[in-house]
């Protein structure tokens, strides 16, 4: 399990986040949302603060992970690719970090390819020839070869069109019922995030609002902004 732990997150005495609490159970699809500048960001650059530059914050609380046992999906797919290498040998890169052999690996590449509805022929292309949403998928795929147990998504279907978005929702659920993986998607789509998630979790002004199962949330008690940011013409019956 991931546990956040009364996470606070200040820079030059702004408080950016405050008081987090959050946690991930393995084969969980958990999503967090809120509007831009909530905090959202903040969450996801704490848990990977060794690769994010973080030297002037003032970092409080307790993020407890398993040490490799998480891997990001960062909202930028292309450029989270090196240009100048090709797509394989991006994917390689985790596999030589943990030292594995290369025939392996490629086999494991190979074997995957298929339940990311990816064709082989992707493998040989810079990450310039490649779509966005066949990137993106790259991109998870590359996480998953790391061996994580979760796998934290930031805004994993931004600027993807219906179709490509839907092939992305399709890939998450396979990760959970497959292999089981622990996710948190972190999305302003909410449509996207009602559809997945097993909870979600709401931000606003750097504090979580509330937490609640898919399918209750909102509720009758739900905080007003809850309630204004799922449902903005007041269409929905409590």
């Amino acid at each position: 399990m991931i546990t956040i732990n009364k996470l606070s997150v200040s820079i030059h005495d702004q408080i950016l986040i405050q008081d987090i609490n959050l946690r991930i159970g393995k084969a969980e699809i958990i999503g967090l949302v809120g509007a831009s500048g909530s905090g959202k960001s903040t969450i996801f650059k704490s848990i990977f603060h060794s690769i994010y530059p973080m030297e002037n914050y003032q970092i409080q609380g307790e993020i407890m992970i398993e040490r490799g046992a998480v891997q990001p999906v960062f909202q930028d797919s292309y450029s989270s690719f090196n240009p100048h290498l090709k797509i394989l040998r991006s994917l390689l890169e985790p596999t030589i970090l943990q030292r594995r052999k290369r025939k392996e690996s490629l086999q494991e590449i190979m074997d995957i390819l298929p339940l990311f509805s990816l064709d082989e022929e992707l493998l040989q292309r810079f990450p310039s020839e490649c779509s966005g949403g066949q990137l993106q998928r790259l991109a998870i795929l590359r996480a998953v070869l790391a061996k994580p147990q979760y796998l934290i998504m930031d805004e994993p279907v931004s600027g993807l069109d219906h179709i490509v978005r839907k092939k992305v929702m399709d890939l998450v659920l396979t990760l959970r019922n497959q292999l089981k993986l622990g996710i948190l998607f972190i999305s302003h789509d909410l449509d996207v995030v009602e559809a997945l998630c097993d909870r979600i979790y709401v931000m606003n002004n750097g504090r979580m609002l509330e937490e609640g199962k898919k399918g209750n949330i909102p509720n009758e008690n739900s905080q007003a902004y809850t309630k204004l940011l799922f449902d903005p013409w007041g269409e929905r019956r409590y």
